[in-house]
């Protein structure tokens, strides 16, 4: 936006004036565009990373609640190899 184009929107904005005894009252109407709203960047993962500022999901509750003893590596205990 440059200035003139808001000096010429400003002088377009309607006022009114009332007097009613010792009471005035003033109305103003100002038109403005408001900003726009970016409510996900390109910097925001949805399909596999966090969400900022969100609940916690399942899988970060139970690695909350779980104590660490019983939060250790899987050993393969039968010998099949695993797929990775």
């Amino acid at each position: 936006m440059n200035v003139s184009r808001i000096g010429r929107q400003l002088r377009q904005a309607t006022a009114t004036e009332e007097r009613n005894g010792l009471r005035l009252k003033y109305t103003i109407q100002v038109y403005g565009e408001a900003p726009k709203i970016k409510v996900f960047t390109p910097l925001d993962n949805l399909l596999t990373g966090d969400i900022p500022n969100s609940s916690p999901t399942h899988n970060d509750m139970i690695r909350q609640m779980t104590p660490k003893e019983f939060s250790a590596p899987v050993i393969n205990l039968g010998g099949i190899p695993t797929r990775k």
